[in-house]
């Protein structure tokens, strides 16, 4: 958040792009005007200001409630409360959980690795230089942690996390440790020498998704029916909505807001405008209000959803960036634009059959690639070593080796000392043999001598 003594332009006191937490080129970002005043509304505009960035759009004051508020209003109302509010209605906290659980949630699984303290063993959290921080000696209770030195004990390999077992040993590679979240993500592993889950991919911007039909952005398969599921339960509504209502430029059809009016999209930008959706859905989040327009052509009604004061807002019903919008053409900032305008740097490719990542893994959002089980390296061409693989339960136990090495072992001990009797026993001599079968056959009368 950032925090200004300059004045907005009328009575606005704080703005912030909606649903941004996760969003690039987009910034997480929210101003907030500090005049001085009193502590508590600060705290509640940003709180407020906040809200947006997660995902809430404002309270319907109807239907959204919060109880024990002087005021009456909740922190996500359109407009601040005397006294400030300070609690969220059911409507944002829905919202929220709602969020978090989905697309928006996909950014915030990557635990930071810096804090802005001097590091201290003993201040529960994992710093340089420390194995383990399970707080002080008496609050410790982690079996894997000397809470004295913050380092494991003996024996120990981690203490925590999904990639450790509860005997404190590494998973083995390639146990899943977090699964697709959709058909834009990248499922990551374990790599069999480290406590925590790989980072947090997804697949490349631009990537195709839905057999070739859409493209993923910010991890998610774009779609319009999809954003219409979302926010009504409905799919997209017919092309009529977009050009008819987006290029007329008001509340029922528009290519954004600018704070104080709507601006009319371009023909060639009208499905990148409002979103426009099937009628019969309710709306299923808090994002302002929703206007049903009736084409005046046929009695279809288009719906949309709409902001009641949005001059600190971004237009949340806009179509979202990364939505396909014609043949090679994309949404981006509310501009049907040709996919190769839109700067994605290439993908690693191997140097021989000039393939992204050799076949064998991903392109991800960071254009690196995403390795599949069994592989590494920048482009995928390695073939994972036996170290990786060698750990079973968390222990460092190359089985599977050391089965076959003793196998072997067995094996040519036999072969030698059966190469040894044939050996031997062409060196007796030929009465020697006689004498034996002579000897049987008197021991055994009804049996006749051998043959010589």
């Amino acid at each position: 958040m950032l925090f200004t003594g300059m004045r907005f332009e009328g009575s606005t006191i704080g703005i912030a792009f909606t649903a941004t937490i996760c969003e690039t080129p987009k910034s997480a970002v929210g101003l907030v005007y500090d005049g001085g005043e009193e502590l508590d509304r600060l705290i509640s505009t940003t709180a407020h200001e906040l809200g947006h960035i997660f995902g809430m759009d404002h309270d319907d004051t109807e239907t959204c409630l919060c109880e024990g508020e002087p005021s009456g209003v909740c922190v996500m109302n359109a407009t601040l409360g005397n006294p400030a509010p300070k609690t969220l209605s059911s409507c944002s906290v829905a919202t929220l959980r709602t969020n978090i659980a989905g697309d928006l949630g996909r950014c915030l699984d990557n635990e930071p690795g810096k804090t802005i303290t001097d590091p201290a063993c003993g201040n529960g959290i994992q710093e340089e230089g420390e194995a383990c921080d399970c707080g002080s000696a008496t609050e410790c209770i982690d079996p894997c942690c000397n809470a004295t030195s913050c380092q494991l004990v003996a024996g120990a390999e981690c203490r925590a996390g999904p990639c450790c077992e509860i005997n404190c040993r590494f998973k083995t590679y390639g146990s899943v440790c977090r699964p697709l979240k959709n058909d834009c993500d990248i499922e990551e592993y374990c790599t069999g020498h480290h406590s925590e889950c790989p980072g947090d991919f997804f697949l490349q911007d631009l990537t195709s998704c839905k057999s070739n039909n859409s493209y993923c952005y910010s991890g998610v398969c774009q779609t319009r029916d999809g954003q219409c599921q979302y926010h009504f339960g409905t799919n997209d509504a017919i092309d009529e909505c977009y050009t008819l209502l987006n290029t007329r430029g008001s509340e029922s059809g528009h290519c954004g807001f600018d704070g104080t009016q709507y601006k009319p999209c371009l023909e060639r930008n009208a499905f990148c405008g409002q979103l426009q959706c099937e009628d019969g859905g309710i709306l299923q989040t808090t994002a302002g209000d929703h206007k049903r327009t009736r084409l005046p052509s046929s009695s279809f009604i288009c719906n949309s959803v709409t902001t009641t004061a949005g001059s600190d807002e971004i237009s949340p019903g806009l179509v979202r960036d990364g939505t396909k919008c014609g043949d090679e053409r994309v949404c981006l900032y509310a501009e049907c634009v040709n996919v190769t305008s839109v700067d994605i740097p290439p993908c690693p490719v191997d140097s021989i059959n000039v393939k992204v990542c050799s076949g064998r893994g991903r392109c991800n959002n960071d254009n690196q690639c995403s390795c599949s089980v069994g592989y590494t390296g920048s482009v995928c061409a390695a073939v994972v070593g036996a170290e990786h693989h060698s750990r079973v339960n968390g222990g460092i136990i190359a089985a599977a080796v050391i089965g076959t090495v003793v196998m072997v072992f067995i094996i040519v001990i036999i072969a030698v000392f059966i190469i040894y009797l044939v050996l031997h026993s062409k060196s007796l001599s030929f009465s020697t043999a006689e004498k034996r079968l002579y000897s049987a056959s008197m021991e055994i009368p009804d049996l006749d001598g051998p043959e010589l």
